[in-house]
């Protein structure tokens, strides 16, 4: 918004975390949330010092003042004189109930632990409620989740093109490079496709580059190098790491439904450039993208439409016009 709203500027706020330590303006220890003292001055200062609150994933921005889900300080911002909106980011609103009747057999909840999956559930059902009942402006960050919450706005998820840039061209490293860097191998599908990969890798056909756990500062290296970047296989959308790896220069190939796909049509004017692939059939799809002429360019064009397509719907300017009636 800083960039790309009039007369806009913004501040971003997490609690730390040390798995995936993201650049955020105001980083939090997540001890001083639940510090009564830290609470009180918090929503003191969102009052002083700012208009409009956007709360992602119903997580309570004055930490635990008014309660461990952010549904209880909503009222108490408002009354505050601050305006109030809603963001869910996936997880958070994503029913596994209702991905099971949209994909079935490929849902990576179809084979998930039952207490686990109740408690998945138990949370995004109160999550989703919450949401519901919200009066005010509701966002999501990928198109995706309009499955869940339709008449939500989708706020596109930003990534910063002057950080993703490419290293060398496509396809002048020898053998193309492959990467897979799941966030949460699970939900991404991983199991799905690493065997198939391997044994490409095993021929010589790509060099497959599969990490875990990866800090994200190093995440620009990997898709610096990479040719071909794996996505999502499992839930049905497409989310910031293939952003990332379009804005990198990357083909990035996924699977993401003929409904999502209309969507972000409809919703952009443009074709969404993830090459189409369903799980069992993402080495064929590999293959065919890296062996020959015709193939490669084919992988070419599409990693020429990505970045275009992440200048244009990422890059800020699709977001900020989302929030623009909001923060007016």
């Amino acid at each position: 918004m800083t960039r790309h709203g009039a007369d806009t500027s913004a501040v971003s706020m997490c609690a730390d975390n040390p798995h995936f330590r993201f650049t955020a303006d105001y980083v939090v220890d997540p001890a001083r949330l639940r510090l009564g003292r830290w609470c009180a001055a918090q929503e003191d200062y969102l009052q002083e010092f700012f208009t409009h609150v956007l709360a992602e994933s119903m997580r309570p921005v004055t930490g635990r003042r008014h309660g461990r889900h952010g549904d209880a300080e909503i009222p108490q911002l408002q009354a505050g004189g601050l305006s109030v909106a809603l963001i869910a980011h996936g997880s958070d609103i994503r029913l596994p109930s209702a991905h099971l009747k949209l994909a079935g057999t490929t849902s990576p909840f179809h084979t998930e632990d039952a207490r686990a999956l109740a408690i998945r559930e138990a949370n995004a059902a109160r999550n989703l409620q919450a949401f519901e009942a919200f009066a005010g402006p509701r966002f999501v960050s990928t198109p995706d989740l309009l499955d869940y919450l339709p008449d939500g706005t989708w706020c596109p998820v930003v990534v910063d093109g002057t950080r993703w840039e490419r290293r060398r061209p496509l396809f002048s490293g020898g053998v193309p490079v492959v990467a897979h860097a799941p966030s949460n191998a699970k939900l991404k599908g991983s199991d799905r496709i690493d065997p198939s990969l391997r044994a490409l890798d095993a021929e010589g056909v790509v060099r497959y580059v599969r990490v875990e756990d990866i800090d994200p500062s190093q995440m620009p290296a990997l898709y610096g190098f990479a040719d071909i970047v794996l996505d999502q296989f499992a839930l049905g959308g497409y989310g910031v790491a293939a952003c990332e790896a379009m804005a990198s220069g990357c083909v990035v190939v996924g699977h993401v439904p003929p409904r999502v796909r209309a969507r972000v049509l409809q919703m952009t004017g443009l074709e969404l450039p993830i090459v189409e692939a369903a799980a069992p059939a993402v080495a064929d799809v590999v293959r065919a993208l890296v062996t020959g002429r015709e193939g490669r360019e084919r992988a070419r064009v599409a990693a020429a439409d990505g970045r275009r397509f992440a200048e244009q719907v990422h890059d800020g300017r699709a977001s900020a016009r989302a929030l623009a009636e909001w923060l007016a």
